[in-house]
């Protein structure tokens, strides 16, 4: 037989480039870090979860707001937040209609603040849709005694 030389395929990478090289070997990858890298964030607060927690409530994002007024309890070590929070969280359930929810933790903030009339207040609307009247009207008795709030005379008409 015959032979007949034939010269090596041609490969097309090493022939002209097509694509850019990898980012690691661009000349300007020293200069700026990878977007991967990690960005330091201020460790978050009580006070910044509690107030992020606000910012979902008033734009009516409910199930998120309780994600934030959980984190606040969660980080709130000297329990200087937990009373809003609780009382915030109940709110949150009172709209969500998660009744069992709102009174637990409406309850939670009056063992912390017995006087704290919000607390009072949200458990008495809580106790009511579970069909607790007679707890819902002691404790709308119990803010009625603190506060001149006439919102809170209302419920009590509402609840009797």
């Amino acid at each position: 037989g015959t032979s007949s030389i034939q010269s090596p395929p041609t490969n097309p990478s090493t022939s002209t480039p097509t694509a850019p090289p990898p980012r690691s070997m661009t000349s300007n990858d020293q200069s700026r870090p990878p977007k991967t890298k990690t960005v330091v964030v201020a460790p978050r607060t009580a006070a910044d979860e509690r107030d992020r927690g606000n910012q979902h409530f008033r734009k009516g994002e409910f199930k998120s707001a309780t994600v934030s007024y959980t984190a606040c309890l969660t980080l709130d070590k000297d329990k200087s937040e937990s009373v809003a929070a609780l009382s915030n969280l109940a709110l949150c359930w009172i709209k969500l209609k998660e009744w069992r929810y709102a009174e637990r933790d409406a309850r939670r903030a009056l063992k912390l603040n017995p006087a704290h009339v919000k607390s009072l207040v949200r458990r008495a609307r809580a106790c009511n849709a579970l069909g607790m009247h007679r707890m819902a009207l002691r404790e709308l008795e119990t803010a009625q005694g603190l506060s001149k709030d006439k919102a809170i005379a209302v419920e009590v008409r509402k609840t009797k």
